[in-house]
């Protein structure tokens, strides 16, 4: 009955063994969750954003993983929809926000990065408009004294939809903070070219979804130059999410984009082998 429900109305769906097996794995995942805030088994893992014309690393996205003491490393697609069904995302995203923020900050003091360089943060909806959002940040800067024009939020539109000047005025905020505005995942929404001129937004992302058809279908690569064409006229960089081959990296560097992040780079490493891509520039160039 419930997968019938999750699969929209008019729906029937057979029983099979699995959806109770599903089910269990779901259920005993929710119970573990407090105690996995408790006991700190959270942790996060950053994917390398590179600059193009410098073959450079310009920073890393931060992306949180769940060391669970039975099941081993589990990844965002297998506990992240049951702890914002649980109503914990708030939780964990304050704990996301402090744990990236220090993170940076002692980058900072061991190689004395460019004021450039930057932490790119996932926020979603429920925390952005979470009644202590702003200080959350606030004490996140404060606490690890990181540079603020260091970090950048990545919102969704779903941050945006429904909730029209509420956002914006948060949004205006966290500019006067310094920190920096990403719309993640471009491209994939019906009105996100709205907010482009009238929000305080600093780079957006293009779809993977896009990239990642760009060495197959050359109108996508016509969408996308339009895409990046039009970024840079409201003078907002343009990173390209999903680049996972050297093709799709000539192609989004003749659409003029300038960033990128993928596996073609690197997936998501732990912090100590991301100090060692920090500690290692030569390794970028050879990728080119």
């Amino acid at each position: 009955m419930y997968e019938a429900k999750h699969q929209g109305p008019g729906n029937m769906v057979v029983f099979n063994s699995s959806m109770r097996s599903e089910r269990e794995n779901q259920a005993e995942l929710k119970a573990s969750l407090y105690q996995a805030l408790e006991h700190e088994e959270f942790l996060l893992h950053y994917q390398p954003l590179i600059h193009f014309p410098s073959r450079s690393l310009i920073g890393f996205e931060a992306l949180v993983r769940w060391q669970h003491p039975q099941r081993g490393l589990l990844t965002p697609v297998e506990f992240l929809p049951i702890v914002a069904a649980s109503h914990l995302m708030p939780a964990l995203e304050s704990w996301i926000l402090k744990s990236a923020c220090h993170q940076m900050s002692q980058w900072n003091q061991q190689f004395a990065l460019k004021k450039e360089f930057r932490m790119n943060i996932n926020v979603s909806p429920d925390f952005l408009l979470h009644l202590n959002f702003i200080n959350n940040l606030n004490l996140a800067i404060s606490e690890s004294g990181v540079n603020p024009e260091q970090i950048c939020l990545e919102l969704t539109e779903n941050s945006f939809i429904g909730h029209g000047s509420d956002v914006e005025a948060l949004l205006f905020t966290i500019k006067r903070l310094g920190v920096n505005i990403t719309l993640d995942d471009f491209g994939t929404g019906y009105s996100s070219l709205s907010y482009l001129h009238r929000l305080p937004i600093d780079e957006i992302k293009i779809d993977q979804s896009f990239v990642q058809s760009l060495d197959s279908t050359s109108s996508l690569a016509s969408i996308t130059r339009g895409i990046i064409s039009l970024a840079q006229q409201l003078e907002l960089n343009v990173t390209a999410e999903g680049v996972e081959t050297l093709e799709q990296l000539r192609v989004v560097q003749e659409c003029g984009c300038e960033y990128g992040q993928g596996y073609f780079f690197s997936h998501a490493v732990p912090a100590v082998e991301a100090q060692q891509l920090i500690e290692n520039p030569e390794y970028w160039g050879s990728l080119f």
